[in-house]
């Protein structure tokens, strides 16, 4: 089998929510590679292509993007208002034409150099789903991504412990109606097990739930449940009471793994949720620091460049001459100078880094800020 495309949310280490697609041989080691580059994920599903429809047009446009960018394309829509409200709304482009691709060349031709329909304007503006979305857009960036996939976590467990307690009644009920057919021994493993699962039902560990209802249901399907052949004879209709129970049996099963199916947040998703809110006030310690150095290094840029002027205008020499001759300004010129440039990256780069990248990078950067320390009287000579 190929590789299949899926798609999937997450949270990357430093709290930041992230969509998209992966290649992967199936869903289970999509969600390790994601896992593997430390993103927490909260719904990974295999990718279809939405057939098209024979009710929907296609569309030419172009229109300008962010950064004054031109783009040209085709989109699918039902009608002309639905194509240009989902370019101006989900992509933001500012539209110069928009005609449909099924006109003749040069009617199409002659649409392109004419003004975009001012009605498709005026009825965006009156369209107040317009409105609705943004507002529900702006919401939705307001959300921490953490505690909103730490809320999907409990809504799903939630729905997991609700099936498992439908299941555990329904188990017993099972085990009430054919305790004739059941060998006696197995039925009293097999109730001590409901019993158990019924005490941790609360569990939020998925994967212990999961064990406890693996044995369980290994039981009731297996043969060695009911009674041995001696005593199967005595029983009226027993063969019909096996295959009732054996149906009913694996339909609670099918039931069970059902509720299993929707915890996508899985507990090492949860552990580094935890460790990035553990991790947070660091973080924002680290800001502040990064920030102040960022103020430093503007300050001092400033700093010398005043003097840079003042010693072209040939204006208080002394004085600026002793500044460029001083070891402590240079010092904390070059230093913070290291702390804003390297840094940048990692604050102002939406990609998450991983913690192995992390921790090579900050390597790389103590072992500069180490060279420019020990070296700081070669690279800065005139100092001193």
């Amino acid at each position: 089998m190929g590789l299949q495309k899926f798609r999937f949310e997450g949270i990357s280490t430093d709290g930041k929510k992230l969509s998209g697609f992966l290649f992967s041989d199936n869903k289970e080691s999509a969600r390790k590679k994601l896992q593997k580059d430390g993103i927490a994920v909260l719904v990974i599903d295999p990718y279809t292509e939405r057939a098209s429809d024979e009710n929907m047009e296609r569309f030419e446009f172009q229109g300008t993007a962010s950064h004054e960018r031109v783009v040209r394309g085709e989109i699918e829509a039902q009608n002309q208002y639905a194509a240009y409200k989902k370019l101006r709304l989900d992509y933001g482009f500012d539209l110069k034409y928009l005609v449909p691709k099924a006109l003749p060349y040069e009617e199409k031709e002659a649409l392109k150099k004419q003004p975009i329909n001012p009605e498709l304007e005026q009825i965006f503006r009156e369209d107040t789903t317009i409105r609705a979305a943004r507002k529900k857009k702006v919401a939705e960036e307001r959300k921490d991504p953490i505690e909103e996939m730490l809320g999907n976590r409990r809504e799903e467990m939630r729905f997991l412990q609700g099936e498992i307690e439908k299941v555990i009644e329904q188990v017993q009920k099972l085990l009430d109606d054919n305790s004739d057919c059941l060998d006696p021994n197995m039925r009293r493993d097999i109730q001590s097990r409901v019993d158990r699962l019924s005490r941790l039902r609360q569990s939020s560990s998925v994967k212990h739930l999961e064990s406890i209802m693996k044995r369980l249901f290994e039981d009731l399907g297996s043969d060695a449940i009911f009674l041995e052949q001696s005593l199967r004879d005595k029983i009226p209709d027993f063969e019909v009471k096996r295959e009732q129970f054996q149906i009913i049996a694996g339909t609670l099963k099918s039931s069970l793994n059902k509720g299993l199916a929707s915890v996508q947040i899985t507990e090492s998703d949860i552990k580094k949720l935890k460790a990035i809110i553990r991790l947070r006030p660091l973080v924002k310690i680290l800001h502040i620091l990064y920030w102040s150095f960022a103020f430093l290094f503007f300050m001092t840029l400033n700093f010398w460049g005043l003097h840079w002027v003042k010693l072209i205008l040939q204006y208080d020499v002394p004085r600026t001459e002793f500044y460029f001759q001083s070891t402590l300004f240079w010092f904390v010129t070059g230093f913070s100078a290291i702390i804003t440039l390297f840094f940048a990256p990692e604050i102002f780069l939406k990609k998450s880094f991983s913690w192995k990248v992390r921790g090579i990078f900050y390597g790389g950067v103590i072992l500069v800020l180490g060279i420019f320390t020990v070296q700081f009287p070669v690279l800065f000579s005139w100092t001193g």
